[in-house]
């Protein structure tokens, strides 16, 4: 019935080893995480870079104005997504840099057609004298005016481009207006002895733009003198149908 106490000791050698061995452990484990997690960081770091690098060095080459170049950026959403707008937008620019250029040409041979029949009808009256009416001056002062209305056309590039230049329509008499054109460049080839005439029986009226319609005219009668054959020859045609009248002007040249 006597109550007693036992007291047991140790040495604890064995758990300070245990702890040096987890510490040792711990430690190696430790810089091999940091190995795998920079290794793993370079590793995405490349996948987003790489994309985003293409995207760089396409976009260098479409601002030197190469419209030909395509954005390929593949691998997430966003750069896939920024990949199509820019691609979009490349062939947006390449089509306003076309539109540019037939603008350009087109308005050059526009401009050069009143020029022409200016710098003819006054070379005409210089040489000949007798030439020197008031028809003449009359048709030099209307192409003056014309040739001022495309230049205001070519200031208006920006509303041209856009789409924006709405035509100015009312009825007028197509065949009158053919007629008035071809005897300004049948008075102004009397000296080269071109042939140009007009074939149509009515009078016919149209609902359009009358100064659109007269570059057509002119700009393709003006081909029609420069490439017909060796007889010099022209012929403007008139015919009509149920609704709708058909204007050929036919040269005897190639092609």
């Amino acid at each position: 019935g006597k109550r007693a106490l036992i007291l047991v000791a140790t040495n604890l050698f064995p758990v300070e080893s245990t702890v040096q061995t987890l510490r040792a452990q711990l430690t190696v484990v430790s810089i091999i995480m940091i190995i795998l997690s920079i290794v793993l960081a370079w590793f995405l770091s490349r996948q987003v870079s790489r994309p985003i690098a293409q995207l760089n060095k396409s976009a260098k080459q479409l601002g030197q104005g190469d419209y030909s170049v395509n954005f390929h950026g593949k691998g997430y959403q966003e750069i896939e997504e920024l990949s199509k707008t820019l691609n979009q937008t490349t062939k947006e620019l390449a089509k306003n840099e076309a539109l540019q250029k037939e603008l350009v040409a087109n308005v050059s041979h526009d401009l050069r057609t009143p020029l022409t029949l200016i710098t003819g009808y006054a070379e005409m009256m210089q040489d000949y004298p007798e030439e020197c009416s008031p028809e003449n001056l009359q048709i030099i002062v209307d192409e003056s005016q014309r040739l001022s209305s495309l230049v205001n056309d070519l200031l208006d590039l920006s509303k041209l481009q856009a789409g924006m230049h709405k035509p100015k329509l009312e009825y007028f008499s197509i065949t009158e207006l053919t007629k008035e054109i071809i005897e300004r460049y049948a008075k102004f080839r009397e000296h080269d002895q071109y042939h140009i005439w007009f074939e149509g029986t009515e009078d016919v009226f149209v609902y359009a733009d009358p100064a659109r319609i007269s570059q057509v005219i002119y700009n393709l009668i003006g081909n029609a003198i420069n490439y017909t054959g060796e007889d010099k020859k022209v012929l403007v045609r008139q015919t009509t149908t149920e609704d709708r009248v058909w204007i050929e002007i036919v040269d005897t040249g190639k092609g």
